[in-house]
């Protein structure tokens, strides 16, 4: 009798372990939040308004309280709450080619606008647009591309406010979010179920392949710190991977119910789950809370006033045509070759990808090349990576990305 309880009660606990994993995955694709009431209040915006302007640069996440969060993008550091940004499970805030901020909210069916210091601007999109179960979104062009879990309408493209200029990608697949390479081609992060995977799309929106399976992809971001790599977080897998577009997997980092992903300056992994906003060690993998609560996406933000620190001119690998680099990439040492004509005032600046100066000359008149060896001002060699040269006179900034190989 007892061995027949026994096999009872194993078989119940076991029903009960599997519907919680069902019953977590179907809240969590609806948008549905599970957290503690408590902690969710104690996290909500009660500090005097910040602005981003105060920072110059920042990482920007929808955390606990119904607030975005802003980080440094340096070490994770929490630097506080930019502003009240309303209930609808807000998922997505990024910067937009005007430089205010696009949050997308999975239950509110919408994208809302607030500029560098919290105010509200307006309404970007909403339901009356074919928006229903929205996800992450992306810019490419100045178009906006936003998922959604509809059948309907699935990643659609807006020109502008209130504006739909098709639909992108409807296939079947069930985009969780949409990052653009270099290139203009997309990677999805798709939750279609039973064939959970990132996958590549071309231009148009055209679907090649899928790149490998995970079990409910979230954010998908750039890594920062190795060219041509993109870190995931898996929701149903516990962790973040870091990727290529081959589907060679090369790290995960352990992180129940991984929903947000960043590449940290200083080499680490910053993740969000249901809990809370972890600083993730990249070589031991162990996690610190950084903000207690629920965080979701995690984006830059970078002022458009400060040179070097432009994540969106790495994104789209601009290249000006008075500037250029070669080799590039570089092993030992680059030149950097420029146009400076009748202009006494010109400076080449090099910045990491956390937006710090690490290297600066002063150019003679005379002068339009300089050799860079790949160490920063006090003589130090600096990492491997991809670096950011700015051509600086006086009424004038152009851009170049370095990629330093050893």
């Amino acid at each position: 009798m007892s061995k027949i309880l026994v096999v009872i009660c194993t078989i119940f606990v076991c029903s009960v372990c599997w519907a919680t994993l069902d019953n977590s995955n179907t809240l969590e694709q609806n948008g549905i939040e599970t957290y503690n009431v408590q902690i969710e209040q104690q996290g909500k915006a009660n500090n005097p308004r910040l602005s981003i302007g105060r920072f110059n640069r920042v990482l920007m996440s929808p955390v606990a309280g119904e607030s975005l969060g802003l980080f440094d993008p340096y070490n994770g550091n929490y630097l506080g709450s930019l502003c009240y940004i309303g209930t609808g499970t807000p998922i997505n805030a990024v910067q937009g080619p005007d430089n205010n901020i696009y949050i997308s909210y999975q239950v509110g069916d919408k994208v809302d606008i607030y500029d560098t210091t919290g105010a509200f601007v307006g309404n970007y999109a909403s339901s009356a647009n074919g928006l229903d179960n929205t996800r992450g979104i992306d810019f490419r062009d100045g178009h906006c591309f936003i998922t959604n879990g509809s059948s309907g309408t699935k990643t659609i493209e807006m020109s502008g406010p209130n504006t739909v200029h098709r639909i992108f990608i409807q296939d079947g697949s069930d985009p969780f979010d949409i990052y653009f390479l270099d290139n203009g081609k997309s990677l999805l992060a798709d939750i279609a179920g039973s064939s959970d995977n990132v996958r590549i799309y071309d231009t148009n929106g055209t679907y090649i392949r899928n790149i490998f399976s995970i079990s409910f992809p979230e954010q998908i971001q750039k890594d920062l710190a190795y060219p041509y790599r993109f870190l995931v977080a898996g929701f149903s897998t516990n962790n973040i991977q870091n990727f290529d577009t081959t589907g060679m997997v090369y790290r995960t980092w352990t992180l129940s119910g991984a929903r947000g992903v960043y590449r940290l300056g200083n080499g680490n992994i910053l993740g969000t789950n249901g809990t809370a906003v972890y600083e993730i060690d990249s070589a031991t993998g162990t996690a610190t809370i950084k903000r207690s609560g629920q965080g979701r996406f995690i984006e830059y933000y970078a002022v458009s006033s400060v040179p070097g620190a432009f994540e969106t001119d790495i994104k789209n690998n601009r290249l000006i045509n008075s500037l250029t680099v070669h080799p590039n990439p570089f092993k030992a040492r680059t030149v950097i070759r420029f146009a400076h004509p009748n202009n006494t005032n010109t400076i080449i600046q090099i910045y990491n990808v956390a937006g710090e100066l690490i290297k600066d000359y002063h150019v003679p008149p005379a002068v339009n090349e300089i050799i860079w060896n790949g160490k920063d001002n006090n003589g130090n060699e600096v990492p491997n990576g991809i670096y950011i040269c700015n051509l600086k006179t006086a009424d004038n900034i152009e851009r170049s990305k370095i990629m330093l190989i050893k």
